[in-house]
């Protein structure tokens, strides 16, 4: 009798005896061994440079687009610092010229 995979895709085996277990197990239920943790994603990928802080100045609230768009998903945090200083100094550009 063929035991069934709880999970989709392809399946998972303990890397300590070679069982075939659940993707969302910790332990390995025949030897009682944890998985070996995967690195975390933040760890793979390189950090984002500053240089996105130059979009809005020379592209105003475009270029603040444009950045917010391109780093939103490598440092959401950076992403919306970068749309908030198109928007400043898009304010502050209309109050100067206009």
């Amino acid at each position: 009798m063929n035991e069934e995979n709880p999970t989709k895709g392809p399946p998972k085996y303990c890397f300590n005896c070679g069982a075939q277990i659940d993707a969302n197990t910790e332990i390995c239920p025949k030897c009682g061994i944890g998985k070996i943790p995967t690195p975390q994603k933040e760890m793979l990928i390189a950090p984002v440079s500053d240089a996105w802080y130059l979009a809005p100045l020379f592209f105003g609230i475009l270029g603040g687009l444009i950045g917010y768009v391109a780093v939103k998903d490598r440092d959401p945090k950076k992403a919306a610092n970068i749309l908030f200083v198109s928007i400043i100094l898009t304010i502050i550009a209309w109050l100067i010229f206009l």
